[in-house]
């Protein structure tokens, strides 16, 4: 199958994304490089499942994924993380205890697959990726807050927010995620949508 990705692209990019929260050592570079995979995982497959452990890190090349738990016989979709982003489930990636919730493809995506064990000899090894590692745990606990935050306010706010947070986001991901990421009923978006 003809490849519709360089891996010098893919690690670049990754790396540019990791050197948002810290500088990175050619040795760290090279390392990373040794000790990671490239993936690509179709339209609706699961990279992530409830009930496992989340033994992979993905730094997310191309393509939108969500993340979602089920809630009264309901999927809650609790984010959406597209091209540039680091891919996990923390509450099980970080303790690798059983994962309460799902990671899965909502379009093609090409990622960078990090083991939870290589990941764990990069943040021993080499300092500056555990310094990288916190940041990036920061941040993501901070957008974690944010969209906690977003409960009970303005739904059409909400919803400019996500377009302007993941671009092309209503096209690719379905009404009935894009309503349950903002907490409303599929009527109250179309009528969001038709007022945009």
């Amino acid at each position: 199958m003809k490849k519709d990705y360089s891996e010098e692209n893919v690690h670049e990019f990754m790396f540019r994304v990791l050197e948002y929260f810290g500088s990175l050592s050619e040795e760290l570079k090279s390392a990373i490089i040794d000790m990671t995979d490239i993936k690509r995982f179709r339209k609706n497959e699961v990279m992530a499942g409830l009930g496992t452990v989340c033994a992979n890190c993905y730094f997310s090349y191309s393509g939108y994924v969500k993340g979602y738990k089920m809630v009264d016989d309901k999927q809650l979709v609790q984010w959406f993380m597209g091209p540039g982003k680091i891919i996990i489930r923390p509450e099980s990636f970080h303790t690798q205890a059983l994962s309460n919730g799902w990671i899965k493809a909502i379009e093609k995506v090409i990622a960078v697959e990090l083991t939870y064990g290589n990941f764990t000899w990069l943040v021993d090894k080499f300092p500056e990726f555990k310094t990288i590692n916190d940041k990036a745990v920061l941040y993501y606990y901070t957008l974690a807050e944010e969209r906690e935050e977003m409960k009970g306010k303005n739904p059409e706010v909400n919803l400019e927010k996500l377009i302007r947070d993941n671009p092309g986001i209503l096209e690719i991901a379905s009404e009935e995620d894009i309503a349950s990421y903002l907490g409303i009923d599929r009527k109250t978006l179309f009528r969001i949508k038709k007022m945009r």
